[in-house]
């Protein structure tokens, strides 16, 4: 869960740091850069564990597809992180990455019925087990973007 403390431990920073420096906290810029943060680790882990990644995939999918879908998804992690942080598009960008998150949840179902481990790039992962964590996450995340992006 890499990604979640990146989340948690970044938020907790930077609102911090803002507060020692300007004396204030805007809560949704903060919210907002620690997701793009994590947004932009998400991207990395998709260009260096690709083959990983693709395993998540349906199995009717082209290899060739499934590679091109996990990179331009890399791309989109980081587009969005940038547009998180653009205050103009950043309601909007936070409503796109929820239906994204959404729409991400059937490659996290196929990798955990599979057993696939991303970072070993094999099918040695936690399996269906693993559900029990990633859909709480899932959903947390989904609910942080909504409240720091959409909602503050």
């Amino acid at each position: 869960m890499k990604p979640l403390a990146i989340l948690l431990s970044t938020f907790f920073i930077f609102c911090s740091i803002s507060y020692l420096i300007f004396d204030q906290v805007s809560l949704a810029f903060c919210g907002r850069f620690s997701f793009s943060l994590m947004l932009i680790f998400t991207a990395i882990i998709h260009y260096v564990h690709t083959d990983g990644l693709e395993l998540t995939m349906p199995d009717n999918f082209s290899d060739k597809y499934k590679r091109i879908i996990v990179l331009a998804s890399g791309d989109l992690e980081i587009a969005f992180a940038a547009g998180l942080l653009i205050d103009e598009i950043s309601k909007n960008v936070s409503i796109i990455v929820m239906l994204y998150l959404l729409a991400i949840i059937p490659s996290n179902i196929i990798g955990a019925i599979k057993k696939v481990s991303v970072e070993r790039e094999n099918f040695t992962g936690r399996g269906l087990s693993y559900l029990w964590i990633r859909m709480p996450l899932q959903v947390f995340l989904m609910a942080w973007i909504y409240y720091f992006g959409a909602f503050l």
